[in-house]
């Protein structure tokens, strides 16, 4: 016993099977997607599919069974594509994000690089005595006594030592300002 169907090869008979069955499939599609737009290009897909092997194609179930089992691989596969698509886009914003980071590094790096030029062009004693404050956390004091000098003499070598870097620095202080404030 031969259970085969033919699809309507005659267009009216073809839009009555459209009219028939549409929106239950829509909505069949539309539960599975959740965004009625996409249910019903899919939709639309398997009809137009459809009709364009109309004259090959040969129905072992009935239409109803046949028309779910499309709806529902094909909504399958749009939702197998959207994943790809998102992990895409994660791996591509991960990918921006992590040179963006390594840019951001490049260039403190570029900056502390400068500032450590500047603090070496300082004159020795001036620079043991900013390193001592600034780097060591030490109090006037302790860099006099330290140093064995009296503590006008690090007060003096200290704001000298600032002049000189606000003189050098205003312009890496500014960037500063633009790149992190």
């Amino acid at each position: 016993m031969d259970t085969t169907r033919n699809i309507p090869i005659d267009l009216a008979a073809f839009e009555q099977l459209f009219r028939t069955h549409h929106k239950r499939l829509c909505l069949l599609a539309m539960n599975w997607i959740g965004d009625s737009d996409v249910a019903e290009d899919i939709v639309q897909n398997f009809f137009i599919t459809l009709w364009n092997n109309r004259e090959t194609l040969s129905l072992k179930t009935s239409f109803n069974a046949y028309s779910y089992k499309a709806i529902k691989y094909s909504c399958i596969d749009y939702l197998r594509r959207e994943a790809v698509q998102e992990k895409r886009k994660g791996l591509f914003s991960s990918e921006i994000e992590i040179e963006e980071e390594e840019e951001d590094i490049a260039d403190r790096m570029k900056l502390y690089a400068q500032i450590i030029d500047v603090v070496d062009s300082l004159p020795a004693d001036r620079k043991n005595v900013f390193l001592l404050h600034a780097v060591d956390r030490l109090s006037y004091a302790q860099i006099a006594e330290k140093l064995n000098i009296s503590i006008n003499t690090v007060k003096t070598q200290l704001r000298r030592a600032y002049m000189y870097l606000r003189d050098k620095l205003h312009l890496f202080l500014f960037l500063l300002l633009i790149i992190y404030g």
